[in-house]
């Protein structure tokens, strides 16, 4: 799963490199909702999202293009391994050990960082996280 994060994380320093909205919320939080619907907990309805609030549709097909291909990788990855819980999945994404080679950007860097204990089991949110 390792390098399938770091593939991930590669692109979007790429992307970053021209692009400096991609660290912004609104960035953010797109790509993170099609992470959150295309692998940690998989929504067969999930529609993914053309603007990704870059300043360009070059750059925003680009995200998306990465996104999907992790997805696309990680799920056929996450089956061979046995990580089917969305705590695993979250754990695998969220793998703080691991940074980009060209920016040494982490996950958190792009999506931020959902605290595990917040969810329950089946990935709904507990009412009262911690």
């Amino acid at each position: 799963m390792d390098d399938l994060l770091r593939q991930l994380l590669n692109s979007l320093d790429v992307i970053g490199q021209s692009h400096e909205e991609i660290y912004d919320t609104v960035c953010r939080e797109r790509m993170l909702d099609a992470i959150f619907h295309l692998f940690i907990l998989p929504d067969p309805d999930y529609t993914v999202t053309d603007d990704f609030g870059l300043t360009s549709p070059d750059a925003n097909a680009s995200v998306k293009s990465a996104l999907l291909s992790y997805c696309a990788a990680a799920n056929t990855r996450a089956v061979e391994l046995d990580i089917s819980t969305f705590h695993d999945r979250l754990a695998a994404f969220q793998n703080e050990d691991l940074a980009s080679d060209i920016e040494q950007n982490y996950h958190d860097d792009f999506f931020g960082w959902m605290n595990p204990d917040n969810f329950h089991a089946d990935g709904k949110v507990v009412d009262n996280p911690t």
